[in-house]
C-alpha cells in the first residue's frame, strides 16, 4: 500500500467531534436514566400488533389517533393490562370495562378474564398536542420547519409520547402505522408501504413492520418536501430496495454520500447473516435531530451535520444497528453495549473491508485513542454505565468485541455473532445469554475475559523492558519483564491477557505471544538472530497504554569498536561532540555515568555487579555483559 492510501485512510476517520455528532444528545443522559426502576411491575400478558392510526393538524401542532393493541395473555384470569402515555386525552376504549390513569401509566380493565394463550384486543382513542421529551434527540412526535415535517423519535423512552404503548423494548410485535396528512405530503416508515389512499386534501399512507419490532424504534416522517432517491442491493440473488428521503434540493449530492449503502448491506450480510428485513426495504430519512437513529429500516440522520467528507463510518454504524439493536434487542438498557458498542464494531470491520488489514489497524487505533483520551473518571464498567452513550459503551464496547476475536481466532469470532443473531432474531438478549454463546462456541470458558472487560472499569497500563544475551551459534535469550502500574481503585482488576511481541533482530523479526496475568511478571523466549528492538502489541489488538522502560540496543554500527575487559569496557568512534556516557541496566536505571575523554572511550565496569548493561553514547545503544 502506497502512503498516499495510508493518509487517506487516516484522515477519513470520525474525529471525537464527528462521533459526538452520532451520539447527537445522547451523551446528556446518564446512569439515573439508564438504570431508571422502572413503573412495571407486572407483565402478565404479550403484546403481538399495534394498529396505529394518527392524523397530524400541522397547524395546531396535534394529532387525532387511535392505537388498536393485540395482545395475548401469559397468566390465569388476566383482569387488566397497562400502557404508558404521557399526556393527551383519551377518549375512549371500547372494548375495556373501565381505564384509569396514574402519571404515565394507562390501566384497561377487561371485559372478561383470558387464560393463558387468549388474545385481547384494546383500542385506545386520543388526541391532543404532543408532550417532547424521553429521547436522545428531543423525544416523541416533533413539528418542525414551520408547517413542513413531522417525524418521531423514540430511544429510550419517548414512545409514549405520542403513542399509548408498552415502552420497554423486551415486548417486540408487529406494527402497522396508518398516517394521514394533508395532500402534497410524503410519509416514510417502518417496514414496507402497502398503498397510498386519497380523500380529499388529505391523505393517508399505509406503512407495515411485518418483523417484530421494539418500542423505540416505531417512527415515521411527514414531509412536503421529501425527493426520494432509489437504489437497490443484491442479497443472496434477491433484489433489496434501498430508498433514502432526502430534500428535493440535497438529491444530487446526498447521492454521493449514500452511494455505498447497496455494497455495505451485501458486505454485512456476509459477515453477520443476511439482512433481517428482506420484503421490505432499508433506507435513510432525512430529519434535523441531533445526530443519526437506526430505526428498523429507515434510519434517521441530519443530513446538515458534519459527518465529514466520507459519511461511510456513520451509515455503516447505523446499518450495523439493523442486526445488534433491531435483529437482537437488548434486553435492558444495562445492556446498551450489545447495540452501540456491535455498532461501532461494525465500522472498523467495514474500514477493514475496503482498505485491508491495514485499514482496521488505522481505525482500532483511533477507537483506542478516543476512549483513552475521553475515559471517564472515576472509571465504570461497560455492563450498566454510569453514562450510557459515551466512550465507555461505544469505543470501549468495540474494544471489548475485537479483543475477543483476538482471543478466540477470526472464525470462531464471526461464528460467534451470527449464532447469537440466529438464537435471539427478532428477539431479545442480554450479556450473559451473549457470553454463553461466546462460551459455547469457542470451547473455552471466557469468564474471565468478560470479568475484566465488561463487568470490570478501566484498562490495562503496561510498563516493559527486555534484555537479551547469547546462549550459542546464532540463538538468543530474551528477558521480557511486564509490569501492571495502573490503579487498582474503583474496581480496576489487574489484566489477564495474551501480549504479542514483535522482536526485530538482524536477521529479521518474530512474532511470540505472552500470557500475562501478574502486576509483575518476566518471561524467557528464545529468537534466531541478535535481537534489536521489541515492539508491544504490534498490530494493536489491546486497549491499553504502554511504556518501554528499558534501553533498546541500537542497530549495529560500523564506527563502534566494543572490547569487553574483565574491568573495562573499550568503545571506539568519532565521539568529539559526545560529553558523556551513560550505562543503563535492563530497567532503565542509570548505573554510572562516565565525561568522556576524546577518541577511545575506556569505561571501568569493574564497579558494576555481574548482569547484563547498555551503553549509551548520544544516538547509539550497545550492550554488553558484565561477568
Amino acid at each position: 500500500m502506497t502512503f498516499f492510501t495510508i493518509l487517506l485512510i487516516v484522515l477519513q476517520i470520525p474525529g471525537p467531534y464527528q462521533r459526538d455528532l452520532l451520539r447527537g444528545g445522547k451523551a446528556r443522559f446518564f446512569k439515573a436514566f439508564s438504570s431508571l426502576t422502572y413503573e412495571d411491575t407486572l407483565h402478565d400478558f404479550d403484546i403481538l400488533h399495534y394498529d396505529i392510526h394518527v392524523s397530524l393538524d400541522f397547524a395546531h401542532r396535534s394529532i387525532e389517533a387511535f392505537n388498536e393493541v393485540t395482545f395475548t395473555s401469559k397468566v390465569n384470569n388476566l383482569s387488566s393490562i397497562f400502557l404508558h402515555l404521557i399526556g393527551f386525552n383519551v377518549d375512549s376504549i371500547p372494548e375495556a370495562q373501565s381505564f384509569s390513569r396514574n402519571d404515565s401509566i394507562l390501566t384497561i380493565n377487561l371485559t372478561s378474564p383470558l387464560n393463558p394463550g387468549d388474545t385481547g384486543v384494546a383500542t385506545v382513542y386520543y388526541h391532543g398536542v404532543p408532550q417532547s421529551g424521553g429521547g436522545v434527540f428531543g423525544g416523541g412526535l416533533r413539528f418542525s420547519y414551520g408547517t413542513h415535517l413531522a417525524y418521531v423519535d423514540d430511544e429510550p423512552y419517548g414512545a409514549k409520547r405520542w403513542l399509548p404503548i408498552y415502552d420497554l423494548p423486551t415486548d417486540k410485535a408487529t406494527v402497522d402505522q396508518y398516517i394521514t396528512v394533508p395532500s402534497g405530503y410524503t410519509v416514510v416508515a417502518n417496514g414496507e408501504l402497502v398503498d397510498s389512499t386519497l380523500d380529499g386534501n388529505t391523505i393517508t399512507f399505509h406503512w407495515r413492520e411485518n418483523y417484530p419490532i421494539a418500542n423505540y424504534l416505531i417512527v415515521f416522517a411527514a414531509a412536503d418536501f421529501f425527493s426520494v432517491l432509489e437504489d437497490s442491493a443484491l442479497i443472496n440473488g434477491e433484489y433489496l430496495p434501498v430508498r433514502h428521503w432526502v430534500r428535493s434540493t440535497d438529491t444530487s449530492w446526498l447521492k454521493v454520500k449514500f452511494a455505498r449503502t447497496p455494497q455495505m448491506l451485501q458486505f454485512l450480510s456476509e459477515i453477520y447473516g443476511t439482512y433481517p428485513y428482506m420484503g421490505e426495504k432499508y433506507g435513510h430519512v432525512s430529519a434535523p435531530i441531533g445526530g443519526a437513529m437506526e430505526n428498523q429500516t429507515n434510519t434517521f440522520i441530519n443530513t446538515s451535520a458534519g459527518w465529514g467528507s466520507d459519511w461511510d463510518w456513520v451509515i455503516v454504524h447505523e446499518m450495523g444497528h439493523q442486526w445488534w439493536g433491531d435483529w437482537v434487542t437488548l434486553g435492558t438498557w444495562a445492556d446498551i453495549w450489545l447495540n452501540e458498542g456491535f455498532a461501532t464494531y461494525t465500522e472498523a470491520l467495514w474500514w477493514e473491508h475496503r482498505y485491508g488489514p491495514s485499514g482496521l489497524r488505522s481505525y482500532i487505533s483511533n477507537i483506542f485513542q478516543t476512549y483513552l483520551r475521553r475515559e471517564p473518571y472515576p472509571p465504570y464498567p461497560v455492563y450498566d454505565p454510569d453514562y450510557m452513550w459515551g466512550v465507555v459503551v461505544y469505543e470501549k464496547g468495540a474494544s471489548v468485541l475485537h479483543m475477543l476475536r483476538y482471543i478466540v481466532g477470526d472464525s470462531t469470532f464471526f461464528e460467534i455473532l451470527r449464532t447469537y443473531g440466529q438464537r435471539y432474531a427478532y428477539g431479545n438478549a442480554v450479556t450473559s445469554e451473549f457470553m454463553e454463546i461466546a462460551d459455547s462456541i469457542s470451547g473455552q470458558d471466557l469468564s474471565w475475559f468478560f470479568d475484566e472487560w465488561v463487568f470490570a472499569p478501566g484498562h490495562p497500563v503496561y510498563e516493559y523492558s527486555y534484555s537479551s544475551y547469547p546462549v550459542g551459534g546464532d540463538t538468543f535469550r530474551v528477558d521480557i519483564t511486564v509490569n501492571q502500574v495502573q490503579s487498582h481503585s474503583f474496581g480496576v482488576p489487574t489484566y489477564r491477557m495474551p501480549i504479542e511481541f514483535k522482536i526485530v533482530t538482524d536477521s529479521g523479526y518474530e512474532y511470540i505471544t505472552l500470557w500475562d496475568s501478574l502486576d509483575t511478571q518476566t518471561f524467557t523466549v528464545f529468537v534466531n538472530g541478535h535481537p534489536r528492538s521489541l515492539e508491544f502489541d504490534p498490530d494493536q489488538w489491546i486497549l491499553e497504554e504502554h511504556t518501554f522502560t528499558g534501553v533498546e540496543e541500537s542497530p549495529a554500527d560500523k564506527v563502534l569498536r566494543t572490547t569487553i575487559g574483565r574491568d573495562f569496557l573499550y568503545i571506539g568512534g568519532p565521539f568529539r561532540e559526545i560529553k558523556n556516557v551513560k550505562i543503563y541496566d535492563p530497567a532503565g536505571r542509570v548505573a554510572k555515568v562516565i565525561k568522556l575523554p576524546a577518541g577511545v572511550v575506556k569505561i571501568r565496569i569493574s564497579d558494576l555487579k555481574p548482569g547484563i548493561y547498555y551503553a549509551v553514547l548520544g544516538k547509539n545503544r550497545i550492550r554488553f555483559i558484565k561477568y
